[in-house]
This record gives structure tokens, sequence and C-alpha cells, in this order.
């Protein structure tokens, strides 16, 4: 009986750990926190090891490393395109780009990824969860 719990519950610790280690690789992400009119999307090149995505005015990309076991992320360094646009996008653009090159960890679930960095939390959801 003791046996059978256990290897019962090693079973559901197994699958829920499956559910929330899945790679973030191959996914397109929006950015949650955006001022009205801005967008913001990243996606993972898994077998490039390249990031990229839209920043509110410009596109960005860049490489990363990371260790799924320790959700150890880095981004970086990133790189963008030089298009001008509206104060508020720029600045937001801006932030969320020091942001992005400072990532250190992450979090996932299904639709949710977040980034961690020294001065909080990047929320982005799935693409594929918004439709």
């Amino acid at each position: 009986m003791k046996k059978t719990f256990l290897l019962g519950l090693g079973l559901v610790l197994s699958l829920n750990t499956l559910g929330y280690a899945q790679s973030f690789a191959g996914k397109e992400y929006y950015y949650v926190d955006v001022p009205s009119d801005v967008q913001a999307t990243l996606t993972f090149d898994e077998e490039e090891q390249r990031v990229f995505g839209f920043s509110g005015v410009n596109r960005f990309f860049g490489s990363y490393k990371y260790d799924e076991k320790g959700k150890q992320l880095q981004l970086g360094p990133l790189a963008s395109t030089m298009m001008a646009g509206p104060e508020e996008a720029m600045m937001f653009e801006s932030d969320f780009l020091k942001k992005l090159n400072s990532t250190t960890s992450y979090f996932m679930d299904e639709e949710t990824l977040i980034l961690k960095t020294p001065s909080g939390d990047l929320i982005f959801k799935s693409v594929d969860s918004a439709k």
C-alpha cells in the first residue's frame, strides 16, 4: 500500500512538473503591461538560440542562454532597428529593452511567461492564449 501511494504521488508530481517545464521556444508572447497604442512581443528561436520581437516602435533581436532546470535565463546583447516614434512609445521601448537585457530567470505555465529582472517582473502571455 505504501509503495503504491508513493508511486502514485511520484506520477502526479511528474505530470504536474511536465506541465510547467515546457519550453518557451517557438512561441510568440505579448507583453501585458504596455501603455495604450503600444505593442511589445517576444519570440524565442531555440535552434538558433536567438530572441526577437517588437518593442513598441522598433524590432529587436539578439541571443539568449537558458538553463531549464535552474530556470536561469539571459537575454542579449540585444540590438534593434532605429526608427523614431511617439515619445510615450519611445520611452516605453527604452525601459522595456533595458529590462529585457537584465533578465536573470524565468517562470512559465501554459499561457504565461514571466521574466525576472532586478527591477521587476516582465509578464508575457502566449499569443495562442489570446485567440
